[in-house]
């Protein structure tokens, strides 16, 4: 026995043909009658003919009734409703794949007002989720012509499907590190969105008097490399400068290579960065946990054919706070104190960044009238207590992380 099936309520006119089509979920979060972790129904976001497969054991036409309730919330084993739609009898027809494979249709001839009221009653029992599985977003009578150029794989979002995964599953909150479910759902939706419909047009040119040709295969065209787009750092304001990100542990930048037409397959040969968690080739990343030396950006560059794009990136420590010793601070006046003293040792001020690296000091650039402790490497300044000051006029001291100017 076949072991897959299609469900395919249809009308007929004199010059064409009307079939019940289902959009399928991106992201099902509704299956069992109640609300479900996060999970990738198979053709995600395609418009489908209803499908599923035969359990073991289970005759094809009451499993597929079954199914078909489950999804859509209307039992079609129900002579009462069939009549209301306007729906003969099923009519069970077998048929082959590409692959000699073969599965089974059941077709339901009825008229296009009968389908209209049927995809308008799933319709509303998906909005009120009256359906067990909610694995379709919406459902609608659909010509021939029309459905077979709708079926078969999606274009991923502009920004990726591990952006998408993000949003709608995350929130928009990174993944934690080790979170294991983020690759997975990236993997899945990639892959699931990209099914061929290859039974659901076999169904469709099979259709009882008298099918449709199936649409000619798209012309194979080159991929070209368009832009690089950055996503998790803010834009330099002139064009042309490196991005400027500050050293988070995790942070990072997303580069996707935009392609055309669109593809997450494309050959491209990435240089710097890292390979994104999601394994998709048009996707790299710069995690922001370690900085970039002053004055030399990181750059990451996509070769595409005899296209090669870059972006740059300084990633500069971040200033934690100072540390003043030899000194107290004193609460009534809101400024640090230190005794007069010819001979006693300076005020030493020390810069915390993180990370706390010689790197790091190295973006560090100090205002007032002290001077760098020689014996640091630019996380301390000194101030000599062998002078008096006013205390109207006390001795101002800046620190502030200086990127430099990189052209």
């Amino acid at each position: 026995m076949p072991a897959a099936f299609l469900v395919v309520p249809y009308a007929r006119s004199e010059s064409d043909a009307t079939v019940l089509l289902a959009q399928t979920q991106l992201v099902q979060s509704w299956a069992g009658g109640q609300r479900v972790a996060a999970r990738i129904p198979g053709h995600a976001g395609q418009w489908v003919l209803v499908r599923g497969k035969v359990p073991d054991g289970e005759s094809v036409t009451p499993a597929a009734f079954k199914l078909f309730k489950a999804r859509t919330g209307i039992d079609l084993g129900d002579p009462q409703v069939l009549s209301t739609y306007g729906l003969a009898a099923p009519q069970e027809v077998v048929l082959q794949d590409r692959n000699y494979t073969q599965f089974t249709v059941l077709y339901l001839s009825g008229t296009v007002t009968g389908l209209e009221a049927l995809a308008a009653a799933i319709n509303a029992n998906i909005s009120a989720t009256s359906v067990v599985d909610g694995v379709f977003v919406e459902t609608a009578a659909t010509r021939t012509a029309v459905a077979a150029g709708r079926m078969g794989p999606i274009l991923p979002p502009q920004d990726g499907w591990a952006a998408f995964i993000v949003r709608n599953v995350y929130r928009g909150l990174p993944p934690p590190p080790l979170d294991v479910v983020y690759p997975t759902l990236v993997k899945q939706i990639t892959a699931r969105s990209r099914q061929p419909a290859d039974i659901d047009q076999v169904a469709l040119a099979a259709l009882p008097g008298g099918g449709i040709d199936p649409p000619p295969p798209p012309p194979v065209t080159t991929p070209r490399l368009l832009r690089l787009l950055v996503d998790g750092v803010e834009p330099p304001s002139i064009e042309g400068k490196p991005y400027l990100a500050i050293h988070d542990r995790e942070g990072r930048a997303t580069i996707r290579a935009v392609i055309d037409p669109p593809s997450e397959a494309a050959p491209i040969e990435w240089r710097g960065g890292e390979e994104d968690a999601s394994r998709i080739p048009a996707l790299r990343i710069v995690p922001f946990g370690r900085i970039t030396r002053r004055g030399e950006p990181l750059t990451v560059s996509a070769t595409l054919g005899e296209t090669t794009l870059t972006a740059r990136f300084v990633i500069e420590p971040k200033l934690l706070g100072i540390k003043v010793a030899n000194a107290v601070w004193n609460e009534e006046i809101r400024d640090w104190v230190a005794d007069y003293s010819t001979d006693g040792a300076p005020v030493v001020i020390t810069a915390e960044t993180a990370p706390a690296a010689p790197e790091a000091y190295a973006y560090l650039k100090w205002r007032g009238s002290g001077r760098l402790d020689p014996d640091s490497a630019g996380e301390r300044y000194l101030i000599s207590r062998d002078q008096v000051t006013n205390p109207d006029i006390p001795i101002d001291v800046e620190v502030v992380v200086d990127p430099g100017e990189v052209t």
